[in-house]
């Protein structure tokens, strides 16, 4: 048997580890006084690396105090990334919201220390199995870690948890040719069809077509601008009119005038519903996939089709995400659908180039070559 590990071990140079019943405790020194803090673990390794970040803290001028780390409560964290947001002006905020309520439901009322990975692993279990996607999931564990950093940048943590984001499904493959989408936009109702027009032509988000305004468009110059603030990555666009944008155009400045219970109006935005802002029209979209027999499709994936209307017309690919906004050539790839008669126009298209080739000489020069043996020969 091997020698019983001492219950007091001292670390030169840091502190002491204490250990007290099953788990081990530091104790070290600041400015005199003592402080104590569990490790809130039975290695005696991680309650030396726990010691040894203390120190080096210290050291880099932080004052994390442990009784206070142990009151911080994750409520609090959520909150103030809600509020990082918010300064800085970050469109996702909107977003946010809908990410936060389950870790509210499931971490709110704990001690941001008792985040532990196993405790974050059987969270993402329980979503699963509620039959949230794995992007779903994913995207909470994201808001989770980063509102656990931020803790850290703000000196409240000292540390955080390992989290492992899950494998996701590859991308979605969902696109709509445009006779089919011209089926789709004859079944959704009047104020929603010229907005289904200028996502499938153009490829922006939904949120940054909902929040174009009249200030944004110039008829005269013939060019509208997406503004810094509504533009996803963050980038101002420009799109200069062609001939079906201009007919979009036309129509919304005649639809521009409304009636409402409090009487007439004018709309400031280009797509309006009665004046309103047009928010949430799932229901609607739903409802004209299902009629053109098109189940299952989102209007994200007119963004889709874009990229693989203005690839299959032959765009250059910067010129094409200044047109979508895609922001990286990789995450522009992702929506770049190729579909199966992609795949046979393009072996077709080498076929026929390799029927019009010109013909190999090399059988004529190996004849000549032997002609010319068999005379040396003789």
């Amino acid at each position: 048997m091997g020698a019983p590990t001492p219950s007091r071990i001292h670390v030169p140079g840091f502190g002491t580890l204490v250990l007290r019943g099953r788990r081990w405790w530091i104790r070290y020194s600041v400015n005199g006084t003592r402080r104590e803090e569990s490790s809130r673990s039975e290695s005696q390794r991680n309650a030396e690396r726990l010691l040894r970040r203390r120190i080096e803290e210290l050291g880099k001028g932080r004052r994390i105090d442990p009784t206070a780390e142990h009151r911080v409560r994750m409520a609090d964290l959520l909150d103030a990334l809600k509020t990082d947001y918010q300064i800085n002006g970050r469109r996702s905020v909107r977003s946010l919201g809908f990410r936060l309520a389950p870790l509210r439901e499931a971490f709110g009322d704990v001690k941001a220390l008792d985040v532990t990975a196993a405790r974050v692993a059987h969270y993402v279990n329980e979503r699963l199995t509620a039959g949230k996607a794995r992007a779903t999931v994913n995207r909470e564990l994201s808001a989770l870690k980063r509102a656990l950093r931020l803790a850290v940048e703000q000196d409240r943590l000292s540390s955080v948890p390992k989290i492992k984001m899950l494998t996701e499904a590859a991308p979605r493959q969902g696109y709509v040719n445009p006779g089919d989408f011209a089926v789709i936009v004859d079944a959704l109702p009047g104020e929603l069809r010229d907005l289904a027009r200028f996502g499938y032509l153009t490829g922006w988000r939904v949120g940054e077509i909902v929040t174009l305004a009249w200030s944004d468009v110039d008829r005269e110059g013939r060019r509208i601008t997406l503004r810094r603030e509504h533009s996803k990555n963050g980038q101002p666009r420009v799109i200069p009119f062609v001939a079906t944008l201009t007919e979009i155009i036309e129509r919304r400045w005649a639809a521009r005038e409304y009636r409402a219970a409090a009487g007439p109006g004018i709309s400031p935005l280009v797509f309006h519903r009665s004046g309103q802002p047009i928010r949430d029209f799932r229901g609607a979209w739903r409802t004209a996939c299902t009629t053109a027999k098109m189940p299952g499709l989102l209007f994200h994936d007119l963004r889709r089709s874009a990229v693989r209307n203005l690839v299959g017309a032959g765009v250059d690919q910067v010129v094409a995400m200044r047109i979508t906004g895609h922001k990286t050539a990789s995450v522009f790839q992702r929506y770049r659908i190729v579909a199966v008669d992609d795949v046979q126009a393009a072996l077709e298209r080498t076929e026929a180039a390799n029927k019009t080739a010109p013909v190999s000489n090399v059988i004529a020069l190996r004849q000549e070559a032997g002609q010319s043996g068999d005379k040396r020969g003789r």
